[in-house]
Order: structure tokens, then sequence, then C-alpha cells
């Protein structure tokens, strides 16, 4: 052991070597951060955030105040490491403490060892531990639901658990179903850590496409006239699934769609295909709630009395708030000018984008009277790409 001084000026004892206490459950100390090493089937898969520089210098000043979760590498046999990898602890909760340790250069760390008789115990405390975590991904969410399922949860347990919908958990679960390149339009790991702003339910949509037979496959796409397929060598084993996401997802983008239409072609979709069940018109009442929503938000301002407020009223008002609190409220009006503003730009551009003479439901999910069919050698070409054979009349 060697003593060491923390950030706030205590003197701590730290163990850099193999010590009886390291395989002690509930045992606490303090040792050098470089000897944890981070799970690497944790789900969160981005540590960081806008506060992160705050919370490094934070620890640089202050040292890390709360235990780190670990339990001894020898003594877990289901993480798998590689050997180059040093390190005698795998983290269980406390990633973000440790690595915000690391890049403060601190020299010891407080840990709480614990040890488990198997796999499915680590795994329910390290998800017991992580659950609710307010940033992470809709990815890493989708991870962290699978593994419970996985290990014999129900959905309503899980949904519980983590104080969402079940509904939310089952899209959730959907995400991990979607072709490579449509994840990162939801992964910000690789997007420099910002979210996209691509609809999360659509993408959950997305993901419902699965278990096609190449017959409800090609006729999916000659009713929507999609194009010839895009299927790539890696998609191995889910070409049919992978190939239609990408076909329907530039289908909602070349016809601009808004989520609650996209997510109506990709259900109208299946059902064309033979596939799934029929969804009502959940839809239409989610298209007609977001409608009213955004009436509302534009009315907002006319209807407000305030509005009507004059100027020497308004300085008169303005006398007891300060400074500060003038600013802010500028800083959110001029925000909610900006959102009022884009919104009524899109509301535009979909009106004059419209036939003038155009009326009654979008013409998106109404298939055509004549419909081009794949068949012949088109059909023969495309079922051979998957491996299948055409069943003949």
């Amino acid at each position: 052991m060697t003593i060491t001084t923390l950030p706030d000026g205590k003197n701590v004892l730290v163990s850099c070597t193999q010590e009886a206490w390291w395989s002690v459950d509930g045992a606490t100390g303090y040792v050098p951060p470089q000897l944890l090493i981070p799970d690497p089937n944790q789900p969160r898969k981005i540590i960081g955030g806008s506060d992160w520089p705050e919370f490094v210098e934070s620890v640089k000043t202050s040292g890390v105040r709360e235990l780190i979760r670990v339990t001894p590498r020898a003594l877990a046999p289901w993480v798998v490491l590689p050997e180059r990898i040093l390190g005698q602890f795998v983290i269980v909760s406390g990633h973000r403490r440790h690595k915000g340790a690391t890049e403060a250069r601190l020299e010891a760390v407080p840990i709480i060892i614990r040890v488990y008789a198997s796999e499915t115990a680590y795994r329910e405390d390290a998800d017991e531990l992580n659950t609710g975590r307010k940033d992470l991904t809709p990815l890493e969410e989708a991870i962290e639901i699978k593994r419970r399922y996985d290990a014999g949860d129900s959905l309503d347990t899980i949904a519980k658990k983590r104080g969402m919908s079940t509904l939310t958990c089952s899209g959730r679960l959907k995400l991990l179903n979607l072709a490579p390149e449509i994840s990162e339009l939801i992964d910000p790991t690789v997007r420099q850590g910002k979210r996209s702003d691509f609809p999360i339910n659509v993408a959950s949509a997305l993901g419902t496409i699965s278990d096609l037979t190449v017959e409800q496959f090609l006729l999916l796409v000659t009713k929507f006239d999609l194009g010839k397929p895009d299927v790539k060598q890696d998609d191995q084993g889910q070409k049919l699934d992978y190939a239609i996401q990408r076909m329907l997802l530039k289908h909602i983008e070349d016809h601009s769609m808004s989520a609650p239409q996209a997510i109506e072609f990709i259900k109208s979709g299946r059902r064309s295909a033979g596939h799934g069940r029929s969804g009502g018109n959940a839809a239409g009442r989610s298209a007609s709630k977001t409608m009213l929503g955004i009436k509302h938000v534009l009315e907002g301002p006319i209807k407000a009395t305030t509005t009507t407020v004059s100027r020497p009223t308004l300085r008169a008002a303005c006398t007891d708030t300060s400074t500060e609190q003038l600013t802010d409220l500028i800083a959110t009006g001029d925000k909610s000018i900006k959102e009022l503003t884009r919104l009524n730009d899109m509301l535009r551009s979909i009106h004059d984008a419209r036939p003038r003479a155009a009326t009654g439901p979008s013409p998106l999910f109404t298939p055509a009277l004549t419909v081009r069919r794949i068949e012949g050698s088109e059909a023969d070409d495309i079922a051979a790409r998957y491996g299948a054979t055409m069943k003949r009349p």
C-alpha cells in the first residue's frame, strides 16, 4: 500500500497490488483508476454530455465521492476481455465516475467489491443500478431491455421497473432489428454525441419489418413501386428485412412524410404484403391529435391577453424584474419565435406542394388502379438475390 493525498486534502491508503480484501464481498478501499476495466457489454455507448467539462473539473477538485461498484475480474469469467487489457476489476456501476477520474488524472478512486454467484446475478445487479439513467440513448435502452427480457423478465415487469409503458418497451426492442445505417440515424455515437432528429417511433415501426417471404416482398415492391431492392453483402441472414427497410425509408423521405404518415405507410405496407394485423385508424387519431396540438401552439400568442399589453404598461410591469430575468425572457421569446417560424414554414411548404384541386386523404396510402407487376426474369433475378425460388402458378 501507498499513501496518497486526494484532491480534497484527505490522506488515504491505496492498494496497487493484489490484497486479500480484493475478493471479499462488501469490502471497500482505494485503488488506482488504471485497475478498473469498463464492462464491454454495458449498454452505454457515450459517456459525456454538455456538462462533461464541469463534471471532470469537479472530480479534479473534489475527487470521486461515491463508491464505484466493481467485481474481481478473476471471479467474473462471463466478462470476456482481450488478454492485452490490463486491470483487476470489472466495473459494475460507475463508468462515468471512472472516466472522469481518468481524465482528471486522479491517483486513487474509492471502490466497493461485489462477488456474484452467476452471470445472471451480475447482470441483474448491473441493470438494477443503471435503470432510469436519463442520459441513455434509445438504442442503449433497447440493449438493457433485451438483456432483461432474455433473462426471463416479461415486458410488463421491465416497463414497470424502468418507469415506461409496455408499448414503449416493445418499441425499443424493435430498434435492434434495424439495418445498420438506419440505426445510425438514431445513434449519437456516430454523430459526435449529437442526437438525431429522426423520430424514434418511425425507427421502431421500421424495426417491425421481419419474416417476409420473397412473394410478400415482391407484392410490397409492386404495390408501392419501390424500385429495385438495395441488398448488401453484410446483411447476411437479414437481407430481406434490411432491403425493405431501406426502400420504405427512401419512399418516406422522397414524399416528405410526417412521422404519423410514415408509421401508417409502414403499417399499410406490412398489411399489403399479408404480414401483420390491421392497425385500424390509430395513426389517423395520432395525426389528428398532432394537428390539434399544432393549432393550439400557433393560436397561443393570438389568444393570450398579454399580447395586447402597451409599452407603458409593460415598462411598469418590469419595474421589479431584474436585468437577468429580462434577458432570460428575451431569450425564451427568441426561441419561441424561431420555433413558430419553423413550424409555419413547414406547413406553408406542405400546402404549396399540394395540387390545388387535391381533396380527401393523402394519395400516398392509396394503391394505383393499374399496378406494375414484377414477373419473369426480373422476379427471378430478385428472388435469386435472396437464394430463394419463386412459386409458379
